[in-house]
């Protein structure tokens, strides 16, 4: 009788740790990491070369912005003359990971947010500008999906 009531109590036991897995209700959104933000105007405000991010501001709403004064000589990625190139990395001063571009129309100046992809190999553009003007530059973030706006 032992053996049966010791051999239930085992079977009860592993039972007991096998349960039912776990499922979850809820699907929890993917997040982007914004990393820095790289481009035209990168060697000036970073003292380093083309390549070198510029950290973005976290506002906490999910939105992550850069401000700079833009000079007509900012051309390091094919800008400069009223045009301004840049790109957003999900790591900072690394092109292995995932940066974020548009295709090859411009983001309108002043405009609304504009989807930008991680597949897309070319830069964001914006132009426009005025020689000595600050501009902000700012990424929006919403689970998976990146945006991106300039304006003065």
């Amino acid at each position: 009788m032992k053996k049966i009531v010791s051999i239930l109590f085992v079977a009860l036991i592993a039972l007991a740790f096998m349960g039912c897995p776990t499922t979850y209700d809820t699907n929890y959104p993917l997040t982007v990491i914004v990393g820095d933000i790289v481009g035209d105007f990168s060697g000036v405000l970073t003292g380093g070369g083309a390549d070198t991010g510029v950290e973005p501001v976290n506002n906490g709403d999910g939105t992550y912005s850069v401000t700079f004064a833009y000079r007509d000589d900012m051309n390091s990625w094919n800008g400069g003359d009223g045009k301004c190139s840049f790109k957003m990395r999900t790591v900072a001063n690394d092109w292995g990971a995932p940066s974020y571009g548009i295709g090859e129309t411009p983001v309108e100046l002043g405009g609304d947010f504009v989807p930008v992809y991680s597949t897309s190999p070319d830069n964001i553009t914006v132009e426009g500008l005025i020689d000595g003007n600050t501009y902000t530059i700012t990424f929006k973030v919403s689970g998976d999906q990146v945006s991106v706006k300039v304006s003065e």
